[in-house]
């Protein structure tokens, strides 16, 4: 293969709205946390985050809440001192404000480490549902029952099925038109766990951070065909395998996703956390691989900001700095709201680069998105639109001085520049059938 090949009538995914967003922190979002920045609502409308989750991570099984008022439990309440917290009513004025769609996690944990009983848990979960949709009338859809149960010994599969069918009886007897979403990871997880929990569950989510003992932008340069959404395949392939008659009602969310790499967890080399390019064009080939699984709902960047106040930290988990500005992470959100269309369609790349494409409802308009991994500028290969005859209407460049940039950019390219694959770089090309 001598060029970049796009099918235009191989159809891989359909979506509508935005399927990608970010998730929030209660704990630090509160715009008057913030007098000098703008609204944090003017952030996420730049970003064109379509979903939103709340109240954040690990931090959402250690707070329960009492008329939409957050009362967080142990090292979060020194965490919230001296901070405005988010309660449930603004996170959902938020969405109103930006148009996104709310997700909301129900605290669940063990008693053993919480301190926390799973009566306490259900009552917290069943008195946020009747608080949201049925005194305020929010119409939350989307309730997912703990965060990433499968982890910190939470439960076993089986006890945490167990649990999962007490929560989604009790909150779907309370509003029937709600999804209730639960977590897994691991073969032998969804082997235990789904067959029990067969028709209590609407979405499977998965937490995706694809970069484990990668130990550099390296890596990704030199490996191609890099699978980045192998965890949110697997559980698909576990849906279809065991749930079969429910493999077309069950949709899979990634509920987390961000391109750190794990290896400094056992003491190995492993790729810095900084808030730069090459972090920002693996979390978007994160992002685009998700896309085309028809199965997914959306995925949500791993997150907002994080909990020490270096605010415009290098640190790739925070996608917002301290003025509410898009930093690199969260900036491959703001590139798909701009030019994602309707559908995923079929393409195959060269070495060393990674090729997508999304096409409108009508097939009128398609964007290629061209990523070029390698740290020196490439000629472009040649295009084949295979299925139509398309003119090629305007090409974008996102890109900065190489993988360490921590200010990289998004410009229009002129026209005697768009045969060139810039440097780590994401290069944009918007076309129009004839």
């Amino acid at each position: 293969m001598s060029a970049i090949r796009v099918q235009t009538d191989q159809v891989l995914s359909q979506f509508s709205g935005r399927p990608f967003g970010i998730n929030i922190n209660y704990l630090r979002d509160h715009d008057s946390n913030r007098p000098q920045a703008r609204p944090l609502a003017e952030a996420v409308l730049e970003m064109g985050a379509g979903h939103l989750r709340y109240p954040g991570g690990e931090k959402s099984d250690w707070v329960l809440f009492e008329h939409g008022k957050p009362h967080p439990l142990e090292k979060y309440e020194g965490y919230a001192r001296g901070h405005t917290l988010m309660d449930l009513d603004d996170f959902i004025a938020l969405c109103r404000q930006t148009g996104a769609q709310p997700h909301v996690v129900v605290a669940y944990d063990s008693q053993e480490r919480t301190g926390v009983s799973e009566d306490a848990y259900l009552a917290n979960a069943l008195g946020m549902l009747r608080h949201a949709n049925l005194d305020k009338g929010y119409g939350v859809v989307f309730w997912e029952i703990g965060n990433e149960n499968w982890h910190n010994q939470t439960a076993t599969p089986q006890e945490m099925a167990r649990v999962i069918r007490r929560f989604s009886r009790a909150m779907k007897a309370l509003d029937p038109g709600i999804k209730i979403c639960v977590s897994g990871q691991r073969d032998d997880w969804w082997q235990a766990f789904l067959p029990l929990v067969e028709q209590d569950i609407d979405c499977l989510v998965v937490s995706q951070y694809s970069c484990m003992d990668w130990g550099s932008y390296d890596y990704f340069v030199k490996h191609d065909k890099v699978d980045l959404v192998a965890g949110a395949r697997a559980a698909i392939g576990h849906l279809h395998k065991l749930l079969p008659g429910r493999r077309d009602q069950v949709q899979l969310i990634i509920a987390e996703l961000n391109s750190k790499d794990y290896a400094d967890l056992f003491n190995r080399p492993h790729w810095a956390d900084d808030n730069n390019l090459g972090h920002a064009l693996v979390t978007f080939c994160i992002f685009a691989q998700m896309l085309e699984l028809p199965e997914v709902a959306y995925g949500l960047l791993w997150n907002t900001r994080w909990m020490d106040q270096q605010e415009d930290s290098r640190r790739i988990w925070y996608g917002l700095g301290s003025r509410n500005q898009l930093l690199p992470s969260s900036q491959p959100i703001m590139l798909l709201s701009r030019f994602l269309k309707d559908s995923m369609l079929a393409c195959e790349a060269l070495p060393g680069l990674m090729a997508f494409v999304s096409a409108g409802k009508d097939g009128a308009a398609l964007n290629l998105f061209v990523v070029n991994k390698g740290l020196s500028a490439v000629p472009c290969p040649p295009i084949s639109l295979e299925g139509g005859q398309f003119d090629l209407e305007a090409a974008w460049v996102y890109t900065g001085s190489g993988p360490d940039d921590l200010h990289p950019a998004l410009s229009r390219l002129p026209d005697d520049q768009r045969g060139t694959l810039a440097a780590c770089s994401l290069t944009i090309y918007e076309y129009r059938r004839k």
